[in-house]
């Protein structure tokens, strides 16, 4: 993830979905993984995805 992206992700209409967006595909599944620890499904991290909009 170039700085450039992150910072331009940051400062878009919808922060969170832009910078989980930038996340390769191996490092979404670990972050669906350190979510489940916190009792989060994946359809409930797409809906506050959905919702930050």
């Amino acid at each position: 993830m170039k700085r450039k992206e992150f910072k331009k992700a940051i400062k878009s209409a919808t922060p969170l979905e832009s910078l989980y967006a930038l996340l390769p595909e191996k490092q979404k599944e670990k972050f669906k993984q350190f979510a489940a620890g916190f009792g989060f499904t994946e359809e409930q991290i797409k809906r506050r995805l959905e919702g930050n909009r």
